[in-house]
């Protein structure tokens, strides 16, 4: 899904929505809805500052968690007030979309690692001792005990590995 061509071209605002909630989004209308990409809730807690003065605190969180998607059809009689963010908010608005992505990356990249860790391996023992597999790879287990010497004459001092006709013998 993407924004319109049509109708106004999208801008980011900040909305107040009936149920109390204060968003930020990029935001589109589109006949009786709004359009909006991104959305983010506007979160304010009382704090203190390092001499103990109280002061307000803001943080941006995603609207609906526990989703992929990032574009919402809201009605438009929803919205109580829209207003333009200031530089600051703009600004932390955009840090916030990026520390997002961020983090999903994040979490998708830990969930790629933890199947790749725990994916069988390509070759299992059983892989290995089979006839057909040893006939494709040029590989037996079983040779002779002057054909392994004659192997290991050949073998690289470099890697460790044993050579067999010019090429190196993989062990399993």
């Amino acid at each position: 899904m993407q924004f319109s061509k049509e109708g106004s071209p999208p801008a980011t605002r900040i909305l107040r929505l009936r149920n109390g909630e204060t968003l930020i989004a990029t935001i589109q209308s589109i006949e009786n809805n709004y359009m909006i990409e991104r959305p983010m809730v506007i979160v304010s807690i009382p704090a203190t500052d390092r001499n103990g003065k109280p002061k307000m605190g803001v943080f941006l969180k995603d609207w609906i968690a526990y989703t992929n998607d990032t574009y919402f059809t809201i009605p438009k009689d929803i919205v109580l007030v829209m207003a333009e963010p200031d530089v600051k908010m703009f600004d932390d608005y955009t840090e916030a979309k990026i520390h997002s992505d961020l983090q999903k990356a994040q979490d998708d990249l830990q969930q790629i690692m933890k199947e790749y860790i725990n994916q069988p391996p390509f070759l299992s023992k059983e892989m290995v001792e089979d006839n057909d597999m040893a006939v494709e790879s040029g590989y037996t287990a079983q040779s002779t005990n002057e054909e392994q010497q004659g192997d290991m004459d050949e073998d690289d001092e470099d890697d460790g590995l044993p050579w067999w006709k010019g090429n190196p013998r993989v062990r399993f």
